[in-house]
């Protein structure tokens, strides 16, 4: 596992100037998955990611993946298309990690520094953290873009969906806690 650094930074998507990729987690409510990968669009146009990684297996009964479907809104929006990879083998978060960190090792230039962004859920991205610090390649900078989305702060427990949402992601991050995962608790989230 890597250890946890200086460079690691927990915060705000407005606390970084750029990131090589951007991994944009998929996800099986469509608005959820909507609202992050519009956010990943808004980074790839103001330059502050290079390229995304639009990340998810085929989850529902379409037979379309996640990342297809984030395809399809990016190339929608303008975004060029060599700016995106599709990620389409995972179907948890750990997998989507994994399988991530095998396209940057193929893809980045090793001799060089590498920055990654996630792009997920603010409710998600404990988690999506943890997984990274463990399966990136070391000496990766990752950098936070939390999305607020509708499982926000001020509804977390108004509906039935996010609370139930919620719940179970708070059990996931336990679990991989137990597992052995990095508390991101107990990081150094300076930059």
């Amino acid at each position: 596992m890597n250890q946890l650094g200086e460079r690691d930074v927990f915060r705000s998507a407005d606390l970084f100037q750029y990131s090589d990729f951007g991994i944009v987690f998929g996800c099986k409510f469509r608005s959820e998955m909507e609202f992050r990968i519009r956010g990943a669009i808004e980074l790839v146009r103001s330059e502050r990611v290079g390229t995304l990684i639009l990340s998810g297996g085929a989850t529902g009964t379409s037979g379309r993946s996640e990342a297809e479907i984030m395809e399809a809104i990016a190339l929608d929006a303008g975004v060029a298309p060599i700016r995106l990879l599709l990620e389409e083998a995972s179907r948890t978060t750990q997998q989507n990690m994994l399988e991530c960190a095998k396209i940057i090792r193929s893809r980045h230039d090793h001799s060089k520094p590498c920055s990654v962004a996630l792009i997920t859920s603010d409710w998600h991205m404990s988690r999506a953290w943890m997984m990274a610090k463990t399966h990136l390649p070391s000496g990766t900078t990752i950098f936070c873009a939390p999305q607020k989305t509708t499982c926000n702060t001020e509804v977390w427990f108004k509906t039935i969906q996010c609370a139930c949402l919620i719940r179970s992601e708070l059990r996931l991050v336990k679990l991989a806690m137990q597992r052995g995962y990095p508390d991101p608790r107990k990081s150094n989230h300076s930059s």
